[in-house]
């Protein structure tokens, strides 16, 4: 109810002035636009198909890529504290997966630039 109002509000707020626009139809053309496809992500990626489907494959993408990019962000923030070495940083991080077997690329990086931020202070 609040938001048929805001709505009818934002409607009769229009300025005389500039071309008539029918901003309520675009608004809630968006808003319709916005829930179709949020609903179709969801729907997509819970429905479980033999080869997959185009969202949880998306999605898939999506969050693989955002690992990426957070662990080329660490990598860069260790070569920075080793002066840019980077085989120093690479017998880090092997020395870190010698240590603790069977956790992430991004654990590993995290646990190097921990360590040698605490043995610096």
């Amino acid at each position: 109810m609040e938001l048929l109002r805001f709505f009818l509000i934002l409607k009769s707020v229009e300025n005389k002035d500039e071309p008539k626009e029918n901003v309520f139809g675009i608004i809630l053309s968006v808003i319709i636009l916005s829930m179709v496809g949020i609903s179709l992500f969801f729907f997509g990626s819970e429905r479980e198909s033999d080869g997959g489907n185009f969202f949880t494959d998306l999605r898939d993408k999506f969050q693989d890529w955002l690992e990426q990019s957070k662990c080329d962000a660490l990598r860069r923030e260790l070569l920075a504290l080793v002066q840019h070495q980077q085989d120093v940083a690479d017998r880090l991080i092997d020395g870190a997966k010698a240590e603790y077997p069977g956790n992430t690329e991004r654990w590993y990086l995290e646990k190097v630039i921990y360590d040698l931020k605490r043995d610096r202070v």
